[in-house]
């Protein structure tokens, strides 16, 4: 009876054995690389030059005379940047005084290489709220 008891446990071995090597082993999928996004170009913005000034249209959101920045809502600045809404710190508080929030404005833009100042600002002839 040994050899018996021997048989069935070697029976038991194997078919265990088979049992965890036939097992569904969660196959490992490749992920081919991620491409980079493409970028618009409309919407890429080189570098600014420094002191370089780049004119621009909006219309004023927001002004604050206080601290000496305007927000605005601009149309695309060629080599500068894509339409959208900023705020800008200007080059003398006093520049602020001849425009109000709704007025289009013509303004221009200074890379300083430490910020973007409004160097110059305009209301324009529209105006819209």
């Amino acid at each position: 009876m040994p050899s018996r008891n021997v048989a069935v446990l070697t029976c038991l071995v194997i078919s265990a054995s088979l049992v965890l090597c036939c097992t569904h082993q969660p196959q490992r999928v490749e992920t081919p690389p991620q491409a980079s996004p493409t970028i618009d170009p409309a919407i890429a913005a080189p570098s600014p030059i420094t002191n370089k000034p780049y004119p621009a249209t909006g219309i004023v959101k927001l002004i604050n005379r206080k601290e000496g920045w305007i927000e605005i809502n601009h149309e695309p600045i060629p080599d500068l940047m894509p339409a959208m809404e900023m705020e800008w710190f200007v080059r003398e508080k006093s520049l602020l005084d001849h425009v109000a929030v709704g007025d289009k404005v013509n303004f221009t833009i200074v890379d300083t290489g430490k910020a973007q100042i409004i160097t110059e600002l305009k209301r324009a002839t529209e105006k819209r709220k």
